[in-house]
Formats: C-alpha cells, structure tokens, sequence
C-alpha cells in the first residue's frame, strides 16, 4: 500500500504494511493502491469504497496527472510468428474486449507473418485486383473483406502485420493524434534500418521509391484500435503489380498505387527479425511508453477455437 506519501514511515519508502487482523482508523491518509487479504474479501463491501475525484467544486483530474499516467503506460509487444488471418483478427477481438474493461491503458502490438491472401479494406473494391476469378484460382488467392481502413492488401510470407491495440479514451488520444504517432514510429524504425520512408498528405502509408512500404488501414471499436499497418519487409514481389493498394492517383508525386519492399529500397538483405526489434523501439517511443515487455506467441491462440485456424486459401 501506499501511503502518508511515503514520508513518515520506518518502512519501505512509499509502502505502508499493517499485519494486523483487527480494524485500522487510517485517517485522511492517501492510498494509491490496496491491497485485500483474499480471506477478508468476503468482509468487504464495495458499495462502502469511494474514490474522490474533486473536493466538491474542483476536479481533481488535472492535465498534469494524467501525463503521469501517460508515463506509466507500458506496451506488451507479441511476436506471434506465422499466421492465418482469421487468428489473428479473432485475437485482435478478444483483446479489444479485454482493452474494454480496462481501468487503466495497456497497450498491446502484435506482429506476425500470415498466409497468402488479398483483404479488401473500405476504400477497396474489386476492381483494385487485377487478377480474373480463374487466375486468383490458380494463384490459391482468396479475396476476404474487411472492416478497417485503407483498400487492398496482398498478404504473404516476408510481409510484417503489426496490430497495435491501443485504448484512445483512456489516453486522450483522438484518432488523428493516433494515427500521427503511429506512423511517425513506422518511419523511424525503417530509418533504423537505413530506409527512407515518407509520409503524404491526405493519405495513409509510409512510400518509399519503389511503392508503398508501409500499407496503413486501421479500425477503432469502442475507442480501442485494432487492424494497423503491413509491411513489406522481403516478399515474393511478382504478384504485387497486380493489386492496387489505393486507387491509383493522377499526380505520380503522391506515389505508386502498388506495394514495394524494404529490400527494393535498401538492395540488400533486410531481415526480419531486425525489422521487428526497430519497430518495437521506435514504436514504443512514439506511444510514449519508457517501459515494454516482449513475448513470442500468446496463450490464446494455443486455446483457439478450430475455426480460426482454417486455411485462408478459399474460395472468392
């Protein structure tokens, strides 16, 4: 527990014990956190607990707590390795609703490779791929929409999908402002590994020379994000001529309407495990995190139902 504001203790500094069973009249001490014995819980009455949050006229939420709370907040990165796209949008869901229940932010970024596959985003349609039915067939392409952001996306093995699940109210982040610090982190790590990325007015991306590098399409449910950015890191290039990832503009100023690659810009070997560590300091620095914990897989999906480890190769 804490309390006297750490300064009037023979204790630990900040931390207040009392091992006594009997009750304790505490006063108008401070406690940022306590701590129960689970055998007393039956002998406590929620309804009794009141946090103060103004002295009656004026709040006691200022703009300069809530930058320490903004200090505080720690993001849990999963390296997820490969995997299908159902998965990983079933985990997504789960952890927004775990982000809903929340008292305070967590952030959680999930990166991971997935199977061949087209998602058509809310500004795509099917006029963006340029493959018939019968060629999407012989390339074992399927086409799945989707509800996020952006138009549409060939996902395969060399391209990093990074799902940040961030809770914006609990922040004071609009989605501007998310959507802001995201890509700046975006930058920032292709800069580590010695690319140039660039951003464009009135659209969403990171471009580099040979197309888009980093393809942004987010969602935000109930003030929490999901979906996030896919990165061509060192894929099979051959298919991407055929997918418009944004229709294709009139001002080739603005960039190619098809993806490129790391590798394209650097020509030489990207790897990407190299990518993944850039992304996960630079993102944590632009999500104002000091501190992140890193984690391979996650236990869900080891729990995962059948149904969202179903192969993504179906039909159109």
């Amino acid at each position: 527990m804490w309390g006297y504001f750490g300064d009037a203790l023979d204790g630990p500094p900040g931390t207040y014990y009392d091992s006594r069973s009997e009750p304790v009249t505490y006063f108008w001490n401070i406690f940022e956190q306590v701590l129960i014995r689970p055998t007393l819980l039956d002998a406590f009455v929620p309804a009794s607990l009141k946090i103060l949050d103004s002295d009656g006229d004026e709040t006691l939420l200022t703009k300069l707590q809530h930058s320490f709370d903004r200090l505080d907040t720690v993001a849990e990165f999963r390296l997820l390795g490969r995997v299908p796209f159902e998965a990983a949008a079933a985990l997504q869901e789960r952890l927004v609703y775990e982000a809903g229940g929340l008292a305070e932010p967590r952030i959680v970024v999930l990166m991971c490779e997935h199977p061949d596959l087209i998602t058509v985003g809310r500004a795509g349609s099917r006029g963006h791929v340029r493959f018939s039915n019968d060629q999407l067939k012989h390339e074992q392409l399927s086409l799945r929409w989707v509800g996020r952001g952006g138009g549409c996306v060939l996902h395969a093995p060399g391209q990093l999908a990074v799902y940040p699940i961030v809770p914006l109210n609990l922040l004071g982040w609009t989605v501007g402002e998310y959507l802001r610090r995201f890509q700046r982190g975006l930058v920032e790590g292709f800069a580590e590994v010695n690319v140039r990325g660039e951003m464009h007015d009135g659209s969403f991306g990171v471009w580099g020379r040979s197309g888009l590098l980093a393809n942004v399409g987010v969602a935000v449910r109930g003030g929490i994000t999901c979906h996030g950015a896919f990165i061509n890191v060192n894929p099979a290039m051959r298919r991407y001529a055929f997918v418009d990832v944004f229709p294709p503009h009139s001002d080739p100023e603005n960039g190619k309407s098809v993806m490129g690659c790391l590798l394209a810009e650097r020509q030489a070997a990207v790897r990407m495990s190299g990518v993944r560590a850039a992304l996960v300091k630079t993102l944590s620095a632009a999500f104002d995190c000091e501190r992140y914990h890193l984690f391979t897989g996650h236990p869900w999906l080891s729990s995962a139902p059948a149904n969202a480890w179903k192969s993504d190769a179906c039909q159109t």
